[in-house]
């Protein structure tokens, strides 16, 4: 495939996707008052609309046009209703799986809870996809119309999906085997190690290839905003990117963010410190398709203060913690890192912590670079990452989660020595050259010692690096292809 690149006007930054290129080729525009949309000849729409309203609308839009049966498919899956819509064994797993976990009401109550800015984003988004779908229903698959209109709450529970499932507790997923051989490639090159003298940031995901983790590329404008990356599909907000000012990769880390706990239980309560509590007990029913007629099935989504219970049997039950759950302003977060200006900015962007795991790496024009092993990790009295990794009996000190580490407490460093960050997938210590020593009495729950996740990619990549004494813009996509 040959190679895609872009680079925006004013910005030092030179970032490297590996699904981009620049020409126009198709406008698009409902009216005189209305966003447009041009659409290169890759299919990457470039949107511009005077304020949010406008350009999410458009993003929505455009999103639609592009995947539109993805996504509805996705959505009501995300609803739990998937075997409503459409039968299946399949589809009742996920749907058992999703009311669960209490996913659609959550995703009601995070929109309940959003500031009106985000509000207006939302709908605006949901309100463009409507939109498409009404204008060019010939383009939707009939099976999957079913799911119409997308509802406000449709991204939120999809971005519960995507994030706090597939990648916060992917390892309890079908899916998981796929990720055996996914991984995820970053650099961030200063200005001293850049034959130009601007910083350069390259970043290389490629996570397996599945519905619900599929990017989508776009380019958003408008009076306050100028942002160009990747999004999941039905997503309203950019994952990765970069604006004028900063960029930003994110790579699979190895933060804690899911519990297993193993509880005694006796009818709709469980066993704490030898007294019977009772667990949080709500009825559902899914409703099944069965070729021409309809069944019902119940289920109860029954909570402790451990987690959500998935799994009983002869008197004991797994209870999943997931970290993020009790935080509605993921999607916030995404939105003040894509305006930030600056480090500083960003920072307080991701000191919201509302993502849920991955390393962070980051460029700016000030020739800043930074990396983040970004987590909303768990408090622990003692242990390592792997002891805190398996099935916790709920007996165990720490297995009542009630604290996180702190942004503050996160390893963290800023314009390293060595003049680069390179991450692919391994921790922090050994994420530049000379590697970091670990700090004394360093926390062992919150990342593994060094060399422990440091894999062939890992090697190569900072090898190539140090290969070039300083680092050009070319060489950068010779070495990334």
């Amino acid at each position: 495939m040959k190679q895609k690149i872009i680079t925006m006007k004013r910005l030092s930054i030179l970032l490297i996707l590996t699904l981009i290129i620049t020409s126009v080729s198709v406008t698009f525009s409902q009216n005189t008052n209305s966003p447009e949309i041009k659409w290169d000849t890759w299919g990457v729409p470039h949107i511009k609309g005077e304020n949010d309203a406008d350009t999410y609308y458009a993003f929505g839009w455009a999103q639609m046009k592009a995947h539109g049966d993805l996504i509805l498919k996705s959505y009501g899956r995300s609803r739990g209703q998937a075997s409503e819509y459409w039968g299946g064994d399949q589809n009742l797993k996920s749907d058992q799986l999703t009311r669960k976990l209490n996913v659609p009401q959550r995703a009601q109550e995070w929109y309940n809870v959003q500031n009106e800015k985000m509000k207006t984003l939302l709908s605006s988004f949901v309100a463009g996809m409507n939109a498409y779908c009404n204008e060019h229903g010939d383009e939707i698959s009939d099976d999957l119309k079913i799911v119409l209109p997308i509802k406000i709450t449709d991204p939120l529970a999809k971005l519960q999906i995507s994030y706090h499932f597939m990648v916060g507790a992917f390892a309890m997923l079908p899916q998981a085997s796929e990720w055996k051989t996914a991984g995820s490639n970053a650099w961030a090159i200063a200005p001293s190690k850049s034959e130009s003298g601007n910083a350069l940031l390259l970043t290389q995901p490629h996570p397996p290839w599945f519905d619900d983790y599929l990017f989508f590329e776009a380019h958003l404008q408008n009076n306050d905003l100028n942002i160009y990356g990747i999004t999941l599909i039905g997503s309203p907000v950019i994952a990765m990117g970069f604006n004028d000012n900063l960029g930003w990769a994110l790579t699979f880390n190895q933060a804690d963010t899911m519990d297993l706990i193993e509880l005694e239980v006796k009818g709709d309560s469980y066993l704490v410190d030898g007294k019977w509590i009772p667990l949080e007990v709500k009825n559902e029913t899914i409703t099944v398709k069965n070729d021409d007629s309809l069944s019902y099935k119940k289920i109860q989504v029954k909570k402790s203060e451990y987690g959500y219970i998935i799994e009983e049997k002869e008197g004991k039950a797994l209870a999943l913690r997931l970290s993020g759950l009790d935080r509605p302003f993921f999607a916030e977060q995404f939105t003040h890192m894509a305006k930030a200006s600056n480090l500083e900015e960003f920072q307080k962007a991701m000191k919201q912590l509302q993502l849920p795991l991955q390393n962070i790496i980051y460029a700016d024009k000030n020739g800043d670079i930074f990396y983040l092993y970004n987590g909303i990790i768990p408090k622990r009295p003692e242990g390592t990452l792997s002891d805190w990794s398996k099935v916790i009996p709920s007996t165990k000190p720490g297995a009542l989660v009630e604290e996180y580490v702190s942004y503050e407490d996160l390893p963290k460093f800023k314009n390293p020595k060595s003049g680069f960050v390179a991450n692919s997938n391994n921790g922090p210590w050994t994420s530049t050259y000379p590697f970091i020593e670990v700090p004394i009495n360093y926390p062992a729950y919150i990342a593994n010692k060094p060399f422990t996740d440091f894999n062939y990619r890992s090697t190569r990549s900072i090898r190539m690096i140090l290969s070039e004494e300083k680092l050009s813009f070319d060489k950068l996509v010779e070495m990334q292809s």
